[in-house]
């Protein structure tokens, strides 16, 4: 059986729709199941690294096209949720407590469609 490849013209808008389909949009910061952030159209705070679950490269400069600047405060609190899911503790209530405690603090209006859409571009 020979394979046929289609072009898709409109890649990222159906990608974005799956995502939204599984996740929707999230207009603050929580976890969907996968022990890490998720914001907007599935725009992560916490990816898993080379070696380990860390805080994004890209995050300060992503959340700054859209006008959010993390405090010390947050950024910690995202490496303590990172530092969880590299003890493996990603299904733990303390686990989910930390990412509870960083949407409380987060403190941003909800995220616009037009802002989640430049996360996701991202």
């Amino acid at each position: 059986m020979a394979m046929i490849y289609k072009t898709l013209n409109n890649f990222t808008e159906q990608l974005r729709s799956a995502i939204t389909g599984v996740e929707g949009l999230h207009g603050q910061p929580m976890n969907v199941g996968d022990g890490t952030v998720t914001y907007g159209y599935g725009y992560t705070f916490i990816r898993n690294g080379t070696r380990s679950w860390e805080r994004y490269d890209n995050l300060d400069d992503d959340l700054a096209d859209i006008g959010i600047t993390l405090t010390d405060a947050q950024k910690i609190s995202l490496d303590e949720i990172a530092d969880s899911l590299n003890r493996g503790d990603h299904n733990t209530d303390a686990h989910q407590t930390l990412i509870d405690n960083f949407a409380t603090n987060f403190a941003q209006l909800d995220i616009t469609e037009a802002n989640a859409q430049i996360l996701f571009n991202r």
